[in-house]
């Protein structure tokens, strides 16, 4: 299944400190103009701000000059690695004053490829290490002028080292931000049942935040299991302990999706000491018989073969994402079960966030992106369920809950 985070063809690295999507403030002196031809003359103008950032940067568009001839129409284009073409449009009524402002991340959000065979399994990847994105504003058959913006992948100050179990003892690979800057929380990324090496958009963005990061693989890597079976929870433990004694390190939150989210979850529940916080994208309430073990024994141990994960023992704060129209498994029921497991309990730190019209895809965890709609599971294609531009947008709204339980636990 080519799920979890930066799952199907990964992402670049990103390396840049980012700025999180949704923040309020605007970012000044950070705006860049950019007209038609002979434009300005009637206040005429398409502006992008910030028109150089990096991907969770908000994205906002201010146009003028526009009259009653009509509505303005916002085109938005960007050519992926692949060459395709992915565009979007919206019509957007101006003022009186014939401006109009407005969030552009809807727009982003809506890109979709022009003239690809199987729209439904491609996927928005930049080219090289940022995205370029050109919006055209007219009215009519009047330009009123073009604009440019730059959506980065990576940056300065972030580095990133491969991690191999002959040397370390695990696969996977660290990341950190410029020292300056560096949090005193952890971060450790796993992705889903596509196994390997998952999730570099997500920890790239977080290094850049400040957060160290481990993004670990746990099987179908060179020197671990080639399935995801009888996976022991002690090589998740070294993982963690290797994590936390990082120069700085003091905390550590584990970050999952689909497979991955469960295994988060697994892990918070079971080493409570090590893990201050889990953030789980379309996880699963109970573990899958057959796929960990502890000490030697079967998670669940036979003993007791409830196989729901006790998620009341999570110390820290819970963050669950779910796609209501997910059809890969029942993830929004998931993600009620365990906030209601978390209440009875006496939790009161956890969110379950569950947006009704997206799918699997939820669990790229970045912002904006347009992602395939379309796993693949031992060989077969099957819908994830929702729609891209739904999962771009449940993903841009729900990467700032993430950073608020990171920053929470660095508090």
């Amino acid at each position: 299944m080519r799920t979890g985070l930066g799952s199907a063809r990964e992402l670049s690295r990103p390396r840049a400190a980012l700025v999180a999507v949704g923040v309020a403030v605007a970012v000044a002196l950070a705006v860049v103009l950019a007209f038609s031809p002979g434009g300005g003359s009637n206040g005429e103008r398409v502006e992008i701000e910030p028109s150089d950032a990096l991907l969770d940067a908000p994205f906002r568009v201010a146009v003028g000059g526009a009259d009653d001839a009509g509505p303005v129409r916002l085109t938005l284009s960007a050519t992926a690695a692949d060459g395709l073409t992915w565009t979007s449009t919206r019509l957007v009524e101006a003022g009186a004053s014939g401006e109009a402002s407005l969030d552009g991340g809807p727009l982003l959000a809506a890109l979709a490829p022009v003239g690809a065979d199987d729209p439904t399994r491609v996927w928005l990847l930049p080219e090289g290490e940022a995205l370029d994105l050109r919006l055209e504003a007219r009215v009519g058959e009047r330009t009123l002028g073009r604009a440019t913006a730059t959506r980065r992948m990576i940056g300065d100050g972030v580095a990133s080292r491969e991690l191999t179990v002959a040397r370390d003892a695990m696969v996977g690979r660290f990341w950190t931000g410029p020292a300056a800057d560096r949090r005193r929380v952890a971060v450790l990324v796993l992705g889903g049942s596509e196994g390997g090496l998952r999730g570099s958009a997500a920890a790239g963005l977080l290094a850049s935040h400040g957060y160290p990061v481990l993004q670990l693989a746990y099987f179908r890597a060179p020197g671990l299991p080639a399935r995801l079976r009888n996976i022991p929870l002690e090589y998740l433990q070294r993982a963690l302990e290797w994590l936390r004694s990082r120069p700085g390190v003091e905390r550590a939150v584990v970050v999952g999706a689909s497979r991955g989210g469960e295994l988060a979850l697994l892990l918070g529940s079971t080493y409570p000491a090590l893990v201050q916080g889990v953030v789980a994208y379309a996880p699963a309430a109970a573990v899958v018989p057959g796929s960990w073990t502890l000490r030697g024994t079967p998670v669940p141990p036979s003993s007791n073969p409830d196989p729901r994960i006790p998620v009341e023992q999570i110390r820290g704060p819970l963050l669950v994402v779910a796609g209501g129209a997910d059809q890969v498994w029942n993830a929004a029921y998931a993600a009620s079960a365990i906030r209601a497991r978390r209440l009875a309990h006496g939790r009161n730190d956890t969110e379950a966030l569950t947006f009704e019209r997206a799918g699997h895809a939820v669990t790229l965890a970045v912002p904006y992106l347009p992602a395939s709609t379309e796993v693949e599971v031992d060989g077969f294609t099957l819908s994830s369920g929702g729609t891209r531009t739904a999962d771009a947008l449940a993903r841009t709204a729900s990467w700032p809950r993430l950073l608020a339980l990171l920053d929470r636990v660095d508090r």
